[in-house]
């Protein structure tokens, strides 16, 4: 089974993806980590970790169709997490290919700014974290803008019927959600219907 966690920098994507390798066994692999890589030792093709999700998306996105096509083939589980992967890619993978795949997306499209920005400060990642690098006010614009991105998340989730899990009045519980989805017993190809019932399911 091939699964695909999409959504916005800080919504637990990550937290997602070792939670579901620690209790399910499931490896996973950060496209933040291909991002970076490509960056540093490939400037020509005009990457920066910094660049907006779409465009970076539209860069790596021929490099992870590649890898979702192998894992599928291999019949071996893989869990891809990243910021960059967008509904229109998933929908466009998953009606091709017609084979196992889960995916979901997470986000905080009603979050209040300021609680976030404590939450952000209170659970610093391990090793380097990039958000120590941003002074308060620059990381409150940022989280206005990712709420943003999240809210379009959300409605592009809800067009294409993929399940998007929203953590903005609880994370804890929107990650539980999400795990308890992509761990469920499910149609090969769930691209073409939502889950039946999540609390934490927010549409416009």
């Amino acid at each position: 089974m091939l699964y695909l966690i999409g959504g916005a920098p800080r919504s637990g994507k990550t937290t997602l993806a070792r939670r579901m390798l620690a209790e399910h066994g499931v490896p996973y692999f950060s496209i933040d980590t291909l991002i970076a890589s490509l960056a540093s030792a490939q400037p020509e093709i005009g990457m920066r970790v910094s660049d907006p999700a779409p465009k970076r998306m539209e860069i790596v996105w021929p490099t992870i169709r590649k890898v979702a096509s192998d894992v599928l083939q291999s019949g071996d589980d893989l869990l891809l997490e990243g910021d960059v992967l967008l509904p229109k890619h998933l929908v466009e993978f998953g009606h091709s290919t017609h084979a196992g795949i889960k995916a979901c997306f997470i986000g905080y499209a009603d979050v209040d700014p300021v609680k976030k920005l404590r939450a952000i400060r209170e659970h610093v990642a391990a090793g380097i974290d990039w958000t120590e690098e941003l002074d308060d006010a620059r990381l409150l614009n940022l989280i206005g803008e990712l709420r943003a991105f999240s809210e379009c998340l959300r409605r592009e989730c809800c067009h294409y019927k993929i399940p998007y899990f929203d953590g903005s009045v609880c994370f804890a519980s929107a990650i539980s959600e999400a795990k308890t989805y992509l761990h469920s017993p499910a149609q090969l190809n769930h691209l073409h219907a939502p889950p039946s019932r999540q609390s934490s399911l927010r549409f416009p």
